[in-house]
C-alpha cells in the first residue's frame, strides 16, 4: 500500500506492506542521478530524498518492466517538477524542467526554520523568509502568514506568495500551531472545542520568538493573513491583540454559528465542536471573533469569492460591518464566480496584488 503523509513540514510517500508492518517512505536513501534537468547549488539537498528539503504534492504508480512511481515534487526554491522513481534501483530522476530555472537564485528568499516551545511546553516547527536583499543595518516589516484548516500543514514546499512578500520588502512567518497535521494525533486534536485558545498562544510565541532571533524585525510593523481557518485566525487576532498595524482575510469565518446554517461544510463544526449549534450556542459563540469585534484596532480587508458554498461570504460580510460600524478602516473585496479560493487568474494576480498594497500602505 501507497500513500501520501506528512511529517513535521515534509510529505512524502511511504509504503507498508498490505499484510501490515512499519511505513517507510519510498526512496529515502536514493541518491538523485545526473542529467540536464537536475537542480543546481543548494538545491542539490534534495539528495537522498529522506533527509531532503522538498514537499510531493501528488503521485502515480506504474508498472513497467519495474516497479516505477512518478510524482510532483517541489522545494522552498523550485515551484513543482516531474519526478520519476525506481523501487528496485531506488534513484530519483527528473522528467519535467518547467521552472528550471524560474529566475535567479538571488530574487529568491531560502527559509530558516523555527523550532520553539510554546507556553505550555509543546514544541511548534514554522520558518521564516528574510526580504529579498536583506541588509543587516535595517528594520524590516513582517507578514505573519497562517494556513488553514485548521488540519492543514505548511513545510517544505514553494509558496509563491511568500516569495513575492519576500521581494517586495517583508520578513515572513509562517508556522504549524498545534490543529497542524503531521505532529501526531494528539497534537492535531488540541483544536478541539477551542479555535483560538492554544493555536492563538503558539502563534503569538512565535512571533515574539521571532523578534527575539531576528532583532532585525520592526515589532511595530508587523501584519497577519491566512485564508480559511487562516482567514478566521486572522479575525481572531485583530480582536484580541492590537499589536499588529495591518491584516488581509481571506476566505475567513467570523461567527461559527452563522457559519454553520450557511455552510455546506456542517460536519466541521459537528468535529471540531462536538454538536449542534443549537445544543452548543454558548462554545461557538465564544469562539466566534465576531463576539469580540468590539476590541479591534487592527485596518483589516477582506478578500473573497462570491460564490464560496465552504464558507459563505455572509462570513466576511457581517465582520467587515462589525469594524465598519465601529470606525476601524476596513475594505471588502468581492470576486464574482469564485469559490471556496481564487481560481482565474486574473483575480489571483488582483488580490495578491491588493494585499501588498494594503500592507505597504500600513506598514511601510
Amino acid at each position: 500500500m501507497f500513500f501520501l503523509a506528512g511529517d513535521r513540514g515534509r510529505t512524502l510517500v511511504y509504503r507498508v506492506a498490505a499484510e501490515g508492518g512499519k511505513a517507510r517512505p519510498l526512496f529515502e536513501n536514493a541518491p538523485v542521478r545526473d542529467g540536464p534537468n537536475d537542480y543546481a547549488g543548494p538545491l542539490n539537498r534534495l539528495a537522498p530524498l529522506g533527509g531532503s528539503l522538498c514537499q510531493i504534492g501528488g503521485f502515480t504508480l506504474v508498472v513497467r518492466n519495474s516497479a516505477t512511481i512518478v510524482v510532483t515534487l517541489a522545494t522552498p526554491l523550485r515551484p513543482a517538477e516531474v519526478w520519476e522513481g525506481n523501487y528496485d534501483q531506488e534513484v530519483w530522476r527528473p522528467l519535467t524542467s518547467h521552472n528550471n530555472p524560474p529566475m535567479p537564485a538571488s530574487v529568491l528568499s531560502e527559509p530558516d526554520e523555527i523550532i520553539f516551545r510554546s507556553t505550555d511546553g509543546t514544541t511548534i516547527q514554522g520558518w521564516l523568509m528574510k526580504p529579498v536583499g536583506w541588509r543587516a543595518d535595517r528594520k524590516y516589516p513582517m507578514i505573519l502568514s497562517i494556513h488553514g484548516g485548521p488540519h492543514g500543514m505548511y513545510g517544505y514546499a514553494f509558496y509563491p506568495a511568500f516569495q513575492v512578500y519576500a521581494a517586495r520588502g517583508y520578513a515572513v512567518l509562517y508556522l504549524n500551531p498545534r490543529g497542524s497535521s503531521g505532529y501526531g494525533q494528539k497534537f492535531s486534536d488540541e483544536t478541539i472545542n477551542g479555535w483560538g485558545g492554544g493555536d492563538y498562544r503558539d502563534l503569538m510565541t512565535g512571533v515574539d520568538e521571532a523578534l527575539r532571533r531576528y532583532p532585525w524585525i520592526d515589532s511595530n510593523r508587523l501584519g497577519v493573513t491566512g485564508s480559511s481557518y487562516g482567514g478566521f485566525m486572522t479575525n481572531w487576532i485583530i480582536t484580541q491583540t492590537p499589536r499588529f498595524k495591518a491584516a488581509v482575510s481571506v476566505a475567513s469565518l467570523s461567527n461559527l454559528i452563522s457559519f454553520y446554517a450557511t455552510s455546506l461544510y456542517q460536519d466541521l463544526v459537528h468535529a471540531e465542536f462536538g454538536g449542534f449549534p443549537w445544543d452548543n450556542y454558548d462554545l461557538l459563540w465564544q469562539w466566534s471573533p465576531l463576539r469580540y469585534v468590539r476590541q479591534a484596532q487592527t485596518p483589516t480587508m477582506f478578500i473573497h469569492g462570491e460564490q464560496d458554498n465552504d464558507v459563505h461570504i455572509t462570513q466576511a460580510e457581517e465582520m467587515y460591518m462589525g469594524l465598519r460600524r465601529r470606525g476601524v478602516e476596513t475594505v471588502l473585496v468581492r470576486y464574482p464566480r469564485e469559490g471556496h479560493g481564487l481560481r482565474e487568474p486574473r483575480h489571483r494576480v488582483d488580490a495578491l496584488e491588493r494585499t501588498l498594497a494594503w500592507f505597504d500602505r500600513f506598514l511601510k
